[in-house]
């Protein structure tokens, strides 16, 4: 059997990039013809998904997906500043809902799963935990759950909050008093002027923080490095480089190409089967979230809309740039979502063994 040579590979990775990206780039257009919200996230993101599903047979490399967390986390570090130490003491409430809503939406969706999607115990287990998904399929195996349906189930979760969450806040956005970024506004703003000293304070600290990250064993360092090393800059009053407003259009194209191309080489038919099963459970789940959202609206004074967002079980990257693009409290939102995948990493192999004891 011949193996690709080196040039080979390249090649091929060139194409893929490339062909990829321009079928990204059709549905950006067609999607801001169209007029709907969030083009650049959800144009590239349903153009590439659909053309996987239908046999394209390429996927974005991974360099990508690894830019867009730069720039995410570089776009959203300058959100925490000194003012998030004082926020930290009035959202322990806010955590412990946080944790009570993930042990309901993993036993309801787990529950749906295994009665009416037909997958066994371990495997609806693991496609029903609500974020953590690096956790979740290192897990598998231990449990002999399929890898396959959990990731696909996981992946499922991803789109429906990608797709749902924006286009619910958006219709509540008269009544949430939310403001929406303009695509076209964002394109069109003036880009910051250059400065040498502060992109290199922010570098500098960006990579600081990204090898903190890999020393501590965080998730997503590519995207929390560079988040807490421009966090520090701003708590400590040092300059940080302003990132323009087209980054974050950058980061939602390539991050909605690289996730819609998750579908190449797996067929439709099963893929719609384990999407349609996966979307009545996350219906399920953001059901969970809406109702605790609305409980704590009315014992708290939180943002209806910042509380959702801390809420909707979506990954770590895909929330935090819902909550710029909608300009929705990052700060807030971000701090929930990485409590919960601590509380998941945390306690998920605690469950496992338990589990794998009883089998």
């Amino acid at each position: 059997m011949n193996r690709a040579t080196p040039g080979e590979r390249l090649i091929h990775g060139m194409k893929a990039a490339l062909g990829s990206l321009v079928v990204a780039a059709l549905g950006v257009g067609i999607f801001t013809l169209l007029g709907i919200p969030l083009p650049w996230l959800l144009g590239s993101l349903t153009a590439t998904m659909l053309a996987s599903m239908v046999g394209w047979g390429f996927r974005l490399p991974l360099v990508f997906r690894r830019t867009a967390m730069v720039i995410l986390g570089l776009y959203a570090g300058s959100a925490l500043d000194r003012e998030l130490l004082s926020g930290l003491l009035e959202w322990p409430l806010t955590m412990t809902a946080m944790l009570v809503l993930v042990i309901l939406s993993t036993w309801a969706a787990s529950e749906y799963l295994q009665r009416r999607a037909g997958f066994d115990r371990a495997t609806a287990l693991m496609a029903a935990v609500p974020g953590a998904q690096s956790v979740v399929l290192v897990s598998c195996s231990r449990l002999g759950a399929d890898e396959r349906q959990v990731l696909l189930g996981q992946i499922t979760r991803v789109i429906t909050v990608i797709y749902g969450v924006p286009l619910l806040l958006i219709t509540l956005g008269p009544w949430l008093d939310i403001d929406i970024a303009d695509s076209e506004r964002a394109m069109g703003a003036s880009w910051p002027a250059f400065n040498a000293t502060h992109w290199a304070m922010t570098v500098g600290f960006a990579v600081i923080g990204y090898l903190l990250a890999r020393l501590l064993r965080l998730p997503q360092p590519l995207l929390l490095g560079p988040l807490f090393g421009v966090a520090a800059l701003q708590m400590a009053q040092l300059p940080a480089t302003e990132m323009p407003e087209q980054s974050l259009l950058a980061a939602q194209f390539l991050l909605g190409a690289s996730i819609g191309s998750h579908f190449s080489h797996i067929g439709w038919r099963q893929a719609l089967g384990i999407l349609g099963h996966g979307f009545v459970a996350m219906l399920i789940t953001l059901t969970l979230a809406l109702l605790m959202t609305g409980l704590l609206v009315m014992v708290t004074d939180f943002d209806p809309a910042a509380l959702f967002l801390a809420f909707a079980p979506g990954g770590l990257p895909e929330i935090m740039l819902l909550a710029m693009a909608l300009d929705i409290d990052p700060a807030f939102v971000v701090f929930h979502h990485l409590f919960r995948f601590v509380a998941i990493a945390l306690c998920l192999p605690w469950v496992v063994t338990r589990l794998a004891g009883r089998q």
